[in-house]
């Protein structure tokens, strides 16, 4: 075990949709005023001039009251959407009926059908059933999604947001065009006099997946808005202009006339675009959970060469942080919005979600953009702002044919302009967009770091850190340390006066710290220090996120690394000595001279510690112990660093027969093999789910598995598990079973057959 003297070392911690979606509009401005002299003067880049021909926007709409509101009622649909395999729609109809399940919708244009549960039976129980039957890939509820803003008789006066972000200059070298930008909303009003010349004209690729027919027509105005904001007809001497005046714009319908849509759509709507020639897809909606089956649309979307812009949200008293998804997702370029004064609140006062998922911002308060019925509105949100991005998504792609998404991505963050605290930050990413200088680009630019703002973070300094954060511009710092298989990192921060700081421990695989789940996480009273450790199930690289959860101030992280290297008998008969080795060290090199103790206790009552041996670690420092220990016995390892003491993890044992695997020479890596076992129910009932499969190659540990399930026998009377693992190299591989905290003699509890079953 590697301990520290730099950090205490707890107790370890072992590894350990949601409401209603909306269309992202903070309160709008309708009745705009007549058109400011400014605008109706020609600028050099619109050949008649913008003005509005006296049109007036319509009445206003009553939908709710605030942004982002109505997350806590009414989440799903009542339907589950069922994912199926590559042709196997009609297996996967008849696994959902085989159980009761009412086929809904079998709608040839998607990736799954939607199914009713039967009265008796949950959501969330048909889900589980349905997650492992034949033709199925997954299964999830169906999340309900609305339009939320409310209407205001405040006023504004032009087309500042194309002004602000350098629109006419870019205007004269490219305005989009030959690239489709797919708007995934409520349609458009394809026949508006301002949007119509630049409609997909092949109207087998319009789509409206509410009526299920190819007429994707707006009957609620927000997608005509967001159509206008990306490629409304410039030089016709009406109206407005769009960002990407000449791009093509494809209407796909995944909202009806009340705003209202699913998860399920929105999901077929963005297949739908990449399938059908967008280069470009604008997603000007939201929702704080999760959706697989809009995720795995997005992923596909990207393998096709899109690029994916969505809003991040509105923000409200309940959820303003993080950002919401689909922009949260990593194939997702995420859009804040901000105002005239490039500040980031909405004519009501709110202001938009902040978070690390936050890309870029751009003008999405008071925009004047086409709607419905041949008219025009202001309108304020994010939804506002992700077509501005959108656009100019476009007219790089236009500019620049041969680059790929990514590298479009990384031009237009990389030319943003920055704003708000200096480099990246969590409120407005990596600033305003600016047009004019993505499309000067003659070369593809790297893709701008977020530095310690996101996983994969920065590497960890030495102990004592001392840095800060802030609330809203600076909520994370992430720093990454590497950690062998079964070694142990702890930590502790001790926030200053006026921040309530929080900690967390993310593995390998965590790609963004507000999308993937930590290993663990601290739960201690606010305001005060926090700590936390775990144990290495891998080796690789391990994130510790310091987090802002509320006010601003200076911080101080401290933490150690801590290791144990087991190498216990082959069979669970205590007659042959433990070997164990702790290892002392801190990140400033191992520290020798230190006495490590190791010490026993009963399993049964929790009594004293008691010390059976103590070393002293050399040079290297490390202590080697080599004991009998008891199978009804803990043991951990105590190490005393400068008059302050430092413990491992609690450790008790049980071993099953010792399994050897010898890899074919003509193998490739990634052979896969099944270890299951056996345990009576005693053994369940005293630990049994807690089964691990200890993975050695040519005689080094190199991962531990936890089995995936234990299962039931038919009559009750046995259990069983099963560990996959992945062989991931040619070798002899060693397979060793265990149960963690199981008390009492192993022999009563896990049987001597182990079988391996090589898939």
């Amino acid at each position: 075990m590697r301990l520290t003297r730099n950090s205490s070392i707890t107790a370890i911690a072992f590894l350990s949709l949601a409401l209603s979606l909306a269309l992202l509009l903070a309160p709008s401005m309708f009745t705009p005023p007549s058109r400011p002299s400014d605008i109706a003067e020609n600028d050099g880049h619109l050949a008649d001039g913008l003005r509005t021909d006296g049109l007036q926007a319509p009445a206003a709409s009553s939908v709710a009251d605030g942004p982002n509101s109505g997350y806590g009622t009414d989440p799903t649909t009542g339907e589950v959407a069922v994912a199926y395999v590559p042709g196997q729609r009609e297996a996967a109809i008849a696994s959902a009926q085989r159980i009761g399940a009412t086929v809904t919708d079998t709608n040839d244009n998607t990736t799954f059908i939607l199914v009713k549960p039967p009265a008796d039976v949950s959501e969330d129980e048909l889900v589980q059933s349905l997650s492992d039957a034949p033709g199925i890939h997954f299964a999830e509820p169906v999340y309900k999604r609305h339009i939320l803003y409310t209407p205001s008789d405040a006023y504004w006066s032009s087309l500042w947001n194309m002004r602000r972000v350098g629109g006419p200059d870019a205007w004269d070298i490219t305005r989009g065009n030959g690239i489709k930008v797919a708007v995934v909303d409520t349609g458009i009003q394809t026949d508006h006099p301002d949007l119509a010349a630049n409609i997909d004209p092949n109207k087998n690729n319009h789509m409206d997946f509410v009526d299920n027919d190819r007429y994707p027509y707006d009957g609620h105005g927000h997608g005509t808005h967001v159509a206008g904001i990306i490629g409304a007809v410039a030089g016709n001497g009406i109206g407005v202009a769009g960002i990407a005046n000449q791009c093509t714009l494809l209407p796909i319908r995944t909202f009806d006339n009340s705003g209202n849509g699913s998860s399920a759509t929105c999901a077929a709507g963005v297949r739908w675009a990449a399938d059908h020639g967008a280069k470009v897809i604008n997603m000007s909606f939201g929702s704080p959970k999760e959706s697989k089956l809009e995720k795995e649309a997005c992923e596909y979307a990207v393998s096709k060469g899109c690029i994916l812009v969505a809003s991040c949200g509105n923000g409200n008293e309940a959820y303003v942080y993080p950002a919401l998804f689909p922009a949260r997702y990593a194939s997702v370029l995420g859009v804040s919005s901000t105002n005239e004064k490039d500040g980031y609140t909405f004519p009501s006062g709110s202001s938009p979600n902040y978070g690390p998922q936050v890309d870029i911002s751009a003008p999405g308060a008071d925009i004047y953009s086409t709607y419905r019925n041949n008219q025009y509105r202001y309108m304020s949100g994010t939804s506002m702002a992700a077509p501005m991005v959108s656009g100019v998504a476009a007219l790089v792609a236009a500019k620049q044919p041969s680059w790929t998404a990514e590298q479009i991505r990384a031009a237009i963050l990389a030319t943003a302009e920055d704003i708000g605290a200096s480099g990246y930050d969590d409120t407005f990413g990596f600033g305003v967009v600016r047009p004019d200088l993505a499309v000067a680009l003659t070369a593809p630019p790297a893709m701008p770091s977020r530095g310690d703002a996101d996983i994969p973070g920065v590497p960890m300094p030495k102990s004592p850190v001392n840095d800060s954060l802030r609330i809203r511009f600076d909520m994370n710092d992430v720093y990454a340390v590497e950690l062998q298989v079964g070694e142990m990192l702890g930590a502790k921060v001790v926030p200053g006066s006026g921040l309530d700081a929080a900690l967390a421990i993310y593995g390998p695989d965590a790609k963004a710290v507000d999308s993937d789940s930590p290993l663990v996480e601290s739960r201690e009273q606010k305001y005060t220090a926090q700590t936390i450790q775990v144990t290495a199930s891998r080796t690789g690289t391990y994130y510790v996120r310091v987090s802002c959860r509320a006010g601003q101030g200076d911080y101080e992280l401290t933490y150690g690394k801590t290791s144990v290297d087991l190498t216990a008998p082959t069979r669970a008969v205590w007659d042959t000595p433990v070997s164990l080795t702790a290892s002392v060290d801190s990140f400033d090199g191992p520290i020798g001279g230190t006495a490590v103790s190791l010490q026993q206790r009963p399993i049964s009552g929790n009594g004293n510690w008691v010390t059976v041996d103590t070393q002293i670690t050399g040079s290297t420092g490390t202590a080697t112990f080599s004991r009998k220990l008891s199978s009804s016995t803990q043991f951990r390892v105590l190490a005393t660093i400068q008059s302050r003491s430092y413990t491992s993890d609690i450790r008790n044992i049980a071993l099953v027969p010792l399994l050897t695997i010898q890899a074919s020479p003509t193998a490739s890596a990634g052979t896969r093999v099944t270890v299951t076992g056996e345990l009576n129910p005693a053994g369940r009932q005293a630990g049994g789910k807690n089964v691990w499969i200890r993975c050695y190659k040519d005689g080094s540990l190199v991962k531990i598995v936890r089995a995936k399930d234990v299962m039931s026998g038919p009559r009750g009377d046995k259990a069983y598990y099963r560990a996959p693992i992945v062989l991931d190299a040619k070798g002899i591989w060693t397979l060793r079973a265990y149960v963690d905290k199981l008390p009492g003699l192993y022999d009563e509890y896990l049987t001597e057959s182990v079988q391996v079953t090589v898939d």
